[in-house]
């Protein structure tokens, strides 16, 4: 199994530059490392020591903490003593395929982000 602290690592590194920071990879290690509560803290201090707009990087630490939140603590996680999650399959046991299939939600269809009549012609057919 992969280390929990270098996932969430890797996870921070990607966020960063995602998010359009060029912050080396390993300070944002260093930031990650030690007390999880301290995280957010710690690369919004690091972002805003490589000369980043305060406004701009409190908008991406607010986006960034929901992420975090949801990885150290969501459904299907284990905690593993320092306060990083792992993943953790749920294993459910069916007995009844048809019972299963009716707890399932389906999702709404997938629309088009433009309307399909857009990518039609009203003149006739070019052959």
């Amino acid at each position: 199994m992969p280390d929990p602290i270098e996932q969430l690592a890797e996870a921070v590194r990607l966020f960063v530059a995602n998010e359009g920071y060029d912050v080396a990879p390993n300070e944002v290690t260093e930031a990650v490392k030690g007390d999880p509560s301290l995280i957010p803290q710690n690369i919004y201090a690091l972002i805003l020591a490589h000369g980043y707009d305060e406004e701009r990087v409190a908008i991406s630490m607010a986006k960034g903490a929901e992420m975090l939140n949801t990885q150290m603590t969501g459904n299907g996680t284990a905690e593993n003593g320092n306060g990083i999650a792992d993943r953790v399959l749920k294993e459910i046991r069916v007995e009844d395929v048809q019972k299963f299939r009716d707890t399932l939600v389906v999702d709404e269809k997938p629309l088009p982000v433009q309307p399909l009549e857009t990518f039609y012609e009203l003149e006739s057919p070019r052959l």
